[in-house]
């Protein structure tokens, strides 16, 4: 679920950025046209390091691309450094990390192998847990799924914001935007208010809804909605809207 969490996130990216991913195995998927994909790679010979190319590697290669977002497909040693370094300096970066809860990927960052400072845990903005859960259907029976169970900020190290909270009673989740601290930071930056900021989220968040009920599930078709959307926001929103009321009268 991670992997797929990832991709989906990917997709909101604006047209035209530059994008380099760096994984063990290639599952990224993305729409954009400015994309860089890098692989890691065997040696040439079992048992030896010949001509091997390790995560580590690619994640500073990345960097001549000078891109605007680096996604590195899962972190586990003194490559995540490297990313954090990255971020540290102006790029964008997304990656996945095996951890039960924040704090203990955060403990897991902060420790060997990784070893990024703790200062530099700031520079993460957004945690999202996903995890396998158990749901009911609307006849009642039980089914094994993936959610976002939680997303956090992170203000500072050992400070978190929740922002987003499933509940598995209903299946839905509870969004607390009032606790973030990143749309204040996007009002003073952008020079707008934050309630307008809540409104554009809620806008988009219909856009998703019309496209699901209208059944535009594949990425490819998704991403072209989205991509439209940063050219045409009233436009797509204008008809979303409409076909939406629509579709909800039925």
């Amino acid at each position: 679920g991670k992997t797929t969490l990832l991709n989906a996130f990917s997709l909101f990216i604006k047209p035209g950025m530059k994008i380099v991913t760096v994984e063990d195995i290639p599952e990224l998927n993305l729409p954009h046209v400015n994309w860089v994909q890098l692989t890691v790679r065997p040696g040439y010979t079992v048992g030896t390091k010949a001509g091997e190319i390790e995560l580590f590697d690619l994640v500073k290669l990345s960097l001549r691309y000078r891109p605007d977002y680096l996604i590195v497909g899962e972190i586990r040693g003194s490559e995540a450094f490297v990313l954090f370094q990255a971020m540290a300096t102006g790029h964008g970066g997304l990656s996945t990390i095996h951890a039960e809860t924040l704090d203990y990927a955060i403990k897991r960052l902060t420790s060997p192998p990784m070893n990024i400072p703790p200062t530099y845990m700031k520079l993460m903005n957004i945690f999202a847990h996903v995890q396998k859960v158990t749901t009911r259907t609307k006849i009642g029976a039980v089914k094994v799924t993936r959610r976002v169970t939680i997303i956090q900020e992170v203000a500072d190290y050992d400070d978190y914001r929740l922002v987003v909270k499933w509940n598995p009673a209903n299946d839905t989740h509870e969004v607390y935007l009032d606790n973030s601290i990143l749309l204040k930071d996007l009002s003073e930056k952008l020079a707008i208010s934050v309630e307008e900021l809540k409104s554009e989220i809620l806008k988009r968040a219909e856009v998703l809804k019309w496209l699901r009920l209208k059944g535009i599930l594949d990425v490819w078709d998704v991403s072209k909605y989205i991509f439209q959307y940063y050219y045409d926001p009233n436009g797509v929103y204008s008809q979303a809207s409409k076909e939406l009321a629509e579709i909800e009268a039925k």
